[in-house]
């Protein structure tokens, strides 16, 4: 996958729907081969990615980061293929333990050893169990 030297990151949850899309033509018109979208308080980064995807011709979606405290590994694999699989070679699964504040004030997690958290999420990520179509 070529994603080019320079990339797009953008905060997309200020803007409805319709905007972010129509951002994201101008992003891919303008060059850029891909767009790094985080995830924080507003809309679900596979979700949206997947509209995003389907309003775009070329554009790679990326989640950076998708929190792995929000979701545990086998969702987090899931979401991951099922995107991959209806991208068409056009989604970057970016993934991180995020911030303290984020973690634990707004989800109410414990953010304590997020290296070896990781660690942890990402072998249990490469064994999640997935029955469906694998992209």
């Amino acid at each position: 996958m070529d994603i080019g030297k320079v990339g797009a990151f953008c905060f997309l949850d200020a803007m409805p729907a319709e905007e972010s899309a129509a951002f994201c033509r101008r992003v891919e018109r303008m060059g850029y081969k891909v767009l790094w979208a985080p995830e924080a308080w507003g809309r679900d980064p596979f979700a949206h990615g997947g509209y995003l995807l389907a309003k775009t011709d070329r554009l790679i979606y990326a989640t950076g980061i998708a929190n792995i405290w929000a979701r545990d590994p086998v969702a987090m694999a899931s979401a991951a293929k099922t995107l991959a699989e209806s991208a068409e070679g056009r989604f970057i699964l970016g993934i991180g333990v995020s911030h303290r504040s984020l973690v634990e004030d707004l989800r109410g997690h414990k953010y304590t050893k997020p290296y070896t958290y990781m660690k942890e999420y990402l072998a249990a990520m490469k064994s999640a169990l997935y029955r469906a179509v694998t992209p």
